[in-house]
């Protein structure tokens, strides 16, 4: 079996990410490229990088709407 492209690990990792196989940590392993690097190259595909439902989101932002006005 040949090597992949660097090109083909990417798209390897981006599709297992996505389909919730991998952490973004392990997609950027898989990918042989830094997390940092691995995040915008899932985000230009229209991966979210965050899985959070619309109840987790209200939660944060009442949290942050307190703390900010706590101070």
């Amino acid at each position: 079996m040949s090597e992949l492209s660097s090109n083909q690990k990417q798209a390897h990792a981006a599709a297992l990410f996505a389909g919730g196989n991998l952490s973004l940590a392990q997609g950027a392993h898989l990918a042989e490229i830094p997390l940092a690097a691995f995040i915008s190259y899932v985000s230009r595909l229209g991966v979210s990088v965050v899985a959070r439902d619309a109840n987790e989101v209200m939660r944060d932002l009442q949290t942050l709407e307190r703390w900010l006005d706590d101070k």
